[in-house]
């Protein structure tokens, strides 16, 4: 017993005298790592310094550039104004107005009448201020730079030459045809109605009895447009159950106002389009034999446009049935209303249930 006690205090010391000599070799080699860490830490903070050092001159650079910058910005912005006002006097004084109009088309290309487009849409269509949106206008709209006469030719340009990125003047509402026709969207003492070239308007119909208030109002904003010559009018009937007895006393009321417009040199159409989202083409029918000529048989020739399509719902053909429902603004229990109210329809056009008497 006691002899294999010895053995294993043997073994156990033999054991032990290992790990002390790995721990001596251990030892041995973490020293010059340690000294390598020491001299790399050194190192370290000596490029710590030059970090430093480095970013306080970056740091300089950049103020005594900002500082330069803004200086030069000083001295070179009175060169700048004074050279686009001698510029813009210039041309006003040697050129017809037929070449400047040239120079401002050059002035504003589509991208620029894009972007101008998209910081002046809320002062056309809103009637908050955006005064603020003057601020990201081209220097040559800065009545201030280039003068106010050159300056109110550069936003007429601008009216003439929108057109070139679609037709941005569209007024469904009242609110935004009041807008489009009287607002001083550049901000230059001038309203539109001596600007507008080119005007939408569309009258979206949700009941069958015409709204001749309203007509009388967009009558009255249609006469403040002064510069009818060569100006492009467009009126959109939008109905879903159409009318043809509506065409007829909307016709009525706008044709004094259409009939200045044409005399005094404007183009007009006028058409129907039925009011569907997901139909394409839209259905449309022009309406110049029933404004021009009311007594012609311009009825049967629509009847026979409309028949022959047959995407139109039997339910909105409200011109083939002699005692078609008329709305009364007093009644709430309008037929639209009720088939609102009702869930009959899915506006987005997918899915289509039966009808009421007076469905869509």
């Amino acid at each position: 017993m006691t002899r294999a006690v010895d053995v294993d205090l043997e073994r156990a010391q033999e054991r032990l005298y290992d790990i002390e000599r790995q721990g001596v070799f251990a030892d041995k080699c973490i020293r010059p790592i340690s000294a390598d860490m020491e001299i790399l830490h050194a190192k370290r903070g000596k490029l710590d310094e030059q970090k430093h050092r480095l970013l306080a001159e970056i740091f300089d650079i950049e103020l005594n550039d900002s500082l330069l910058k803004n200086a030069l910005d000083k001295a070179v912005r009175p060169h700048c104004i004074a050279w686009n006002a001698q510029f813009f006097t210039s041309m006003r004084a040697r050129l017809p107005r037929e070449l400047r109009d040239m120079v401002y088309a050059q002035l504003w290309d589509a991208k620029t009448l894009d972007k101008t487009w998209k910081s002046m849409e809320l002062s056309l269509f809103n009637d908050q201020d955006e005064s603020w949106r003057i601020l990201h206008l081209p220097h040559f709209v800065n009545s201030s730079i280039v003068g106010p006469e050159s300056v109110l030719e550069v936003v007429e340009a601008w009216y003439q030459l929108v057109s070139v990125i679609g037709s941005p003047f569209h007024a469904g509402s009242l609110e935004s045809l009041e807008r489009l026709v009287t607002a001083d969207a550049f901000s230059i003492g001038t309203d539109a109605t001596t600007l507008l070239r080119e005007l939408v308007l569309e009258f979206e119909i949700i009941y069958l009895i015409p709204p001749s208030e309203y007509y009388r109002q967009c009558v009255r904003l249609l006469h403040k447009i002064k510069n009818k010559s060569g100006f492009k009018l467009t009126i959109k009937f939008l109905q879903r159950r159409i009318s043809m007895d509506f065409w007829l006393d909307a016709l009525e009321s706008l044709r004094p106002i259409l009939e200045v417009f044409e005399e005094e040199g404007a183009s007009v159409r006028v058409f129907f389009q039925y009011l569907h989202l997901k139909l394409l083409p839209v259905i449309e029918y022009d309406l110049h034999d029933a404004r021009k000529n009311p007594s012609s048989n311009w009825r049967q020739e629509a009847i026979k446009a409309l028949d022959s399509d047959s995407r139109i719902r039997a339910r909105h053909r409200c011109y083939l049935q002699k005692n078609a429902p008329v709305y009364v603004p007093e009644d709430k229990a309008s037929p639209e209303s009720s088939e609102w109210e009702e869930g009959e329809y899915d506006y987005m056009g997918e899915r289509w249930e039966t009808a009421t008497d007076y469905g869509w």
